[in-house]
């Protein structure tokens, strides 16, 4: 399996809530060519603990911090602080998507329900990153 263009991967993601379906489409399809073209599968890149999925999530310095191997499950107190203030950020923002929207109120009640997972933090930081 040839490496990925992570920056390229993220840009086309970016693309896929165009206002035009034939921009989304367009950036779909690249997005399908470069994982075919990598000779990765869709489950390997996305399975939790693939080196893929851990690239996806880690911060610029290539850490999610002192519990990134930790697995999934309740989050720390002062972890769960902080996706409540992501998620209020992130639902404050006017240019987000409807689906991107309702993606975040999920979480929203995932937190409350005690489900957020490291992984769902690791989402917001890098959609607040993004969006911002």
């Amino acid at each position: 399996m040839t490496d990925l263009d992570r920056d390229r991967l993220i840009a086309l993601f970016g693309r896929l809530d165009a206002a035009d379906d034939q921009d989304a489409l367009a950036a779909g399809r690249e997005i399908a060519k470069l994982v075919k073209d990598s000779g990765a599968t869709w489950d390997e890149l996305l399975a939790p603990g693939s080196r893929a999925a851990a690239d996806a999530g880690a911060d610029e310095t290539g850490s999610d911090g002192p519990d990134a191997d930790a697995p999934g499950g309740a989050l720390a107190p002062e972890e769960a602080a902080e996706a409540r203030g992501l998620i209020a950020a992130l639902l404050a923002m006017s240019h987000i998507s409807d689906s991107t929207r309702e993606d975040i109120e999920g979480l929203r009640g995932d937190l409350g329900e005690g489900r957020l997972e490291r992984s769902d933090l690791r989402y917001l930081k890098a959609l607040r990153a993004r969006l911002s």
